[in-house]
């Protein structure tokens, strides 16, 4: 049966260590002191460590018998079984000669004076090892108190002179529990908590958990619900500019962002001292983009606008563009009324430009268009008194000469006469109404004057045709224009006219008259009585079928003209040849005799058909075809005519 042993702290020296070196195959040169586990089927040592080496090479320690046989543990029994903690190798009374500063046996050290049961790693007062359970905290121990050390009771200091800790299966102080090799279970964590965020250990989907460090108010810590600290916890952390928790907002202005950055130009929001935020109008900096706030903006050349230099759309002023803009005039340049600098090309601004040719405008020599003036131009310009192609009378030098009578002029001046009148030179002013000067110089009447007015005439007569004024030619002489008494008018010729008369060309109402004796009398009305035994005739007013009787005369015939002159019923027949009495109003005329006698009397000159009865026709007293009866005209029948 293998045999197992442990050696804690177990001082060897001489021949004790050498049995031991020999029982575990290890040369005893090498080794001093040997604190060692020893496998008594493999024979390994572990965690030996070396006194100085006097202890082996000293004679006196040679010479002490070596402890062979001596049990290096007497815990160990024969089966290998341990019955208890770890000893000392000597746990009675010190060796009379400890702290005689020599090593002897049963002791595993002695420094002599300076042997301490205080100090820690330091030979103890009874010439023993430092070692867990001296009650004193010597290197690689964590704790050490004593005979208080404990493998079961909490918070004590451990049998290997370790601090408790998770995982000693004894449930100290600060743990939920702790199962020693059962931890990691379903009761309890390899922490030593109870399962649960809080408990320390990260379980299900807890993605962290500090246990009681876990905090909603400090930065960066887990959170109590086991969730890592995170933007819109409400807690600024690490990286996080901001943190508002529910507060934070990309649409609200001046807000903390839902990324726990702070509110910034390029967020989309606009927030306080921002002009805008994003859109075409807003610049990075997010000012607005805006032509007149005296920013050069992006896509501005320039600010202020409408100036000498600035358009109204903050573009630089470029003569040229097409675009009339700050203190150009005109677009483009270099035409007929824009110069090149695009400035209006203006007669009278001084400067010679376009199709001007001359300045100043008006002087002796540029005329009002900014042109040369130059005699013979056909305008009268500048110093220039005319022009030779305007007027007869101007000289190669344009200058006016005095003319004489008829000549053309404009002015008085021109004229030797002193008078120009209707652009001529006259004998006199010529300027009265109804005056005028003649081609000759001469001042005549003029044949219309506006300063006549509208002259009315005469209202219409039965033989004169008036018209209603005279709105031409309305001058009756020089000095005196037309009045009514000018008006001419067209007569009616041959028009019937009162009183059975006629009017003459002469537009006058001509009665008719017959001869009657020696007087003519004026008929219808009135007749002509003669009275042929007397030889003389009557003229009565008014139309009679009888003459009034006369002293003397045998009897009186009623002489007529035309039938118009005789009665109702009556015709005017000529009985004077053969055998007739005169030309009377008869109620008997045959109009078919061929003789002369009883033929009708008829009016050719004023109703040469209607006065004849039909079948026959008024012949003119000068036809050679009427009967021979000067100053009548006779009623013929057709038949040998």
């Amino acid at each position: 049966m293998a045999r197992r042993g442990w050696v804690s702290g177990l001082a060897l020296s001489g021949g004790l260590a050498w049995a031991v070196g020999l029982a575990c195959g290890v040369d005893t040169r090498d080794v001093g002191v040997v604190t060692a586990m020893v496998d008594a089927q493999g024979g390994a040592i572990a965690g030996a460590s070396a006194l100085p080496g006097p202890l082996l090479g000293d004679a006196s320690a040679s010479e002490q018998e070596p402890n062979i046989g001596l049990p290096l543990d007497p815990s160990v029994n024969e089966e290998g079984s341990q019955s208890g903690g770890a000893t000392t190798l000597d746990a009675g009374a010190p060796s009379p000669l400890c702290g005689n500063g020599m090593p002897d046996p049963d002791e595993q050290c002695d420094e002599g004076a300076s042997n301490d049961d205080t100090s820690p790693n330091v030979c103890r007062s009874n010439c023993q090892l430092a070692h867990c359970g001296d009650g004193v905290i010597d290197d690689a121990e964590a704790c050490d108190e004593g005979g208080e050390n404990s493998d079961l009771t909490p918070d004590a200091c451990r049998s290997d002179c370790q601090r408790p800790r998770c995982g000693d299966g004894v449930h100290d102080t600060g743990e939920g529990c702790d199962d020693g090799a059962l931890n990691g279970s379903e009761t309890c964590t390899a922490l030593c908590a109870l399962p649960g965020c809080g408990n320390g250990a990260l379980e299900g989907d807890e993605l962290c958990d500090d246990g009681e460090a876990n905090s909603s108010t400090e930065p960066d810590a887990c959170r109590p619900s086991c969730q890592p600290a995170d933007c819109g916890d409400g807690v600024q952390d690490t990286g996080e500019a901001c943190d508002d928790g529910r507060l934070n907002s990309n649409t609200q202005p001046n807000t903390c962002r839902t990324i726990c950055r702070l509110p910034r130009c390029g967020d989309g929001v606009r927030d306080t001292g921002e002009e805008c935020d994003g859109g075409a109008s807003c610049t990075a900096s997010c000012l607005r983009v805006e032509c007149g706030n005296s920013r050069v903006d992006p896509g501005e050349q320039c600010e202020p606008p409408n100036t000498s230099a600035c358009s109204a759309r903050c573009t630089s002023v470029v003569c040229g563009d097409g675009r009339v803009d700050g203190s150009e005039q005109c677009e483009p340049p270099r035409t007929a009324s824009c110069n090149a600098s695009c400035q209006g090309i203006e007669c009278g601004d001084g400067r010679v430009e376009g199709n001007e040719q001359c300045e100043l405008p008006g002087s002796n020599t540029c005329n009002e268009d900014c042109r040369n003036i130059t005699c013979g131009d056909g305008r009268v310009e500048g110093a220039e008194e005319c022009e030779p192609s305007l007027s007869a009378t101007c000289s190669a030098q344009c200058r006016t000469q005095l003319f004489g009578l008829g000549a053309t002029c404009s002015s008085a001046a021109q004229c030797q006469s002193g008078n120009c009148a209707d652009g001529v030179c006259c004998n006199t002013a010529c300027n009265g109404v109804c005056e005028q000067c003649g081609s000759g110089g001469q001042c005549q009447q003029s044949a219309d004057d506006a300063a006549c007015g509208t002259v009315l005439c005469s209202s219409d007569t039965e033989c004169r045709d008036f018209p209603a004024s005279l709105t031409a030619n309305r001058c009756a002489a020089r000095g005196r224009c037309k009045s009514q008494a000018d008006c001419t008018f067209t007569s009616r010729t041959g028009a019937s006219c009162t009183g059975g008369g006629s009017c003459d060309g002469g537009g006058n109402c001509q009665r008719p008259t017959i001869p009657c004796g020696n007087v003519d009398c004026p008929v219808n009305p009135g007749t002509c009585c003669w009275y042929a035994s007397l030889g003389i005739g009557q003229c009565q007013a008014t139309n009679v079928d009888t003459c009034p009787l006369v002293s003397g005369a045998t009897g009186a015939d009623i002489h007529c003209h035309t039938s118009r002159e005789c009665g109702a019923g009556l015709t005017c027949c000529d009985f004077s040849n053969p055998g007739g009495n005169g030309i009377d109003c008869r109620a008997n005329c045959n109009p078919a005799s061929l003789a002369v006698a009883n033929t009708p009397i008829c009016d050719f000159d004023n109703q040469p058909a209607s006065a004849c009865p039909a079948g026959t026709t008024c012949l003119d007293e000068n036809s050679t075809r009427a009967p021979p009866a000067q100053g009548y005209n006779r009623c013929v029948g057709n038949t040998g005519m």
